[in-house]
């Protein structure tokens, strides 16, 4: 599954980890576990002026992600690393499953 087919309300196994609680190696990261996600999206295309301001400019695109019901970071699609990874600061959320 890739990142822009991601539903709000869907359930998706996740994991939430935190930069600088880990060792060297990486995050420290919290056990899987299962949940609801909050998808919010831009719901029209950014004027033509503002466009370079910002890679996800599309009616669609993601502009908040988060695990609903968790204090946790919110994400958008620009914070997507790749192999079900996204980073804000030093929050780190994964989604298994996405590519």
């Amino acid at each position: 599954m890739k990142v822009a087919e991601l539903q709000d309300q869907q359930e998706v196994r996740y994991r939430i980890g935190r930069a600088g609680d880990g060792d060297a190696t990486g995050p420290s990261w919290r056990p899987w576990d299962t949940g609801k996600l909050f998808v919010n999206r831009r719901e029209k295309d950014l004027p033509a002026r503002l466009r370079g301001r910002c890679a996800y400019w599309a009616a669609g695109d993601i502009t908040g992600l988060t695990i609903r019901d968790k204090g946790w970071a919110e994400y958008t699609q620009a914070d997507y690393q790749g192999n079900g990874l996204f980073l804000a600061e030093d929050y780190y959320l994964e989604i298994e499953g996405l590519v």
